[in-house]
């Protein structure tokens, strides 16, 4: 895929106290009312590290799978970030011949993490994610928008008794054209 040529779909975030607090929370005393005011930074130190840990999607038998992902570069306030998902491909392999010399075969499964990349853009009064429109997750940024907010709702809540919002402002675009409409459009 030409990266130069990707589609992305724009999001607005914002956040609010946790509407029920976890276990974890109440465990550790941790206040929501009180991270309000810097939710934003809450939200960035996710990003300190390399990698956001525990970042899992749920099947719909209800089991997790973890997802690699690499936060790729950090500017200020602004991530960019890989998220793989975690697909599960079917092969098939020949393994030798039969007793009359045709070839036989067997199915194997092997773990596939195709990636896309999210935007993120917390700068105060921004709060930008923009999301790859990406085979990774079916062309369908929605279904990766829905499997963070999951992700970052379980985490805001448990370290800081907050949940975020995530809504769709664009649908998907040229980004460089976002980019240049975004930066230019003040003049």
């Amino acid at each position: 895929m030409d990266k130069k040529k990707s589609l992305y779909a724009i999001y607005k975030y914002d956040f609010h106290k946790a509407i029920q607090r976890t276990v974890m929370a109440e465990a550790d005393g941790v206040d929501g009312r009180k991270y309000v005011k810097v939710a934003q930074t809450c939200f960035a130190s996710l990003f300190d590290q390399n990698s956001i840990d525990n970042l899992a999607k749920i099947n719909k038998k209800g089991e997790a799978t973890r997802l690699p992902n690499d936060v790729m570069a950090k500017l200020g306030d602004i991530f960019i970030w890989r998220v793989n998902n975690s697909q599960i491909k079917e092969w098939w392999k020949r393994n030798g011949k039969d007793s009359k010399g045709i070839d036989k075969y067997e199915k194997e499964e092997i773990e596939s993490n195709p990636y896309c990349n999210v935007l993120i853009d917390n700068r105060p009064g921004i709060c930008l994610i923009a999301i790859e429109k990406s085979t990774a997750w079916g062309n369908k940024p929605d279904i990766l928008r829905d499997m963070l907010l999951e992700n970052f709702n379980r985490i805001l809540a448990d370290k800081f008794d907050l949940e975020m919002r995530i809504e769709a402002r664009m649908n998907p675009t040229d980004i460089w054209e976002f980019v240049h409409d975004r930066l230019f459009s003040t003049e």
